[in-house]
């Protein structure tokens, strides 16, 4: 009987230790799972780290690119508002030009006009023509002969022929000042002309091609 027990208390403690050998291989066996789990966790921390990095360089050189983009833009839009600025100011002179050239045409076109009214007063004035002097003007030698001619009326028509000669000046000097506007070519320099009388001064050139007094 006692052997029975004793061979029984046997099995069941081998029993036992089958089962306690078991249990700890399963207990290790879980183990290194959870080591391997472990590690491929860790690796794939290490590559979730690697391409934050990634990322955070990426976005780093995006926004550098941003920056600059953003840099240029604002330069390339000052530059924009500059050359509308610009453009607008080379408009205001350009139009400002012209109103000057067509104010100066139209006081030149004025003088012009004036001129001739007084040519034809002075047509009236001299009745008598006579060939050219030697100290006629070659600018506008119908004018000088007709004063010439009318030297030897009364002493009121030479008093009046003076102050139109007088006038005829002013009136060129005003449209040889006229004619230099800012948008308006510098005149050629002007041929020698040879030396008139004193009482005779100089006249527009411009005004004595094409004009001819009672002819």
């Amino acid at each position: 009987m006692t052997m029975r027990e004793t061979e029984r208390k046997a099995e069941r403690a081998t029993a036992e230790a089958t089962r306690d050998r078991v249990e700890s291989a399963r207990a290790r066996a879980t183990e290194l799972g959870h080591l391997a789990d472990i590690s491929e966790l860790r690796s794939q921390v290490a590559a979730l780290e690697s391409e934050g990095a990634k990322a955070r360089d990426e976005r780093d050189r995006q926004g550098a690119d941003a920056a600059s983009a953003h840099s240029a833009l604002e330069e390339a839009r000052a530059a924009a508002l500059q050359a509308a600025k610009d453009l607008q100011a080379a408009r205001q002179d350009a139009s400002a030009s012209r109103a000057a050239t067509e104010q100066a045409r139209i006081e030149a076109a004025e003088r012009e006009a004036e001129i001739a009214a007084l040519r034809a007063k002075l047509v009236m004035l001299g009745a008598d023509r006579r060939a050219p002097s030697a100290s006629a003007s070659p600018r506008m030698p119908h004018v000088d002969q007709t004063l010439e001619s009318a030297e030897t009326a009364d002493r009121p028509d030479a008093e009046a022929l003076a102050a139109l000669r007088r006038r005829l000046d002013e009136v060129a000097d005003q449209i040889a000042a006229a004619t230099k506007a800012p948008a308006e070519p510098a005149p050629q320099s002007e041929p020698t002309v040879p030396p008139t009388k004193p009482e005779q001064r100089r006249f527009v050139p411009q005004l004595a091609a094409g004009q001819t007094v009672g002819g």
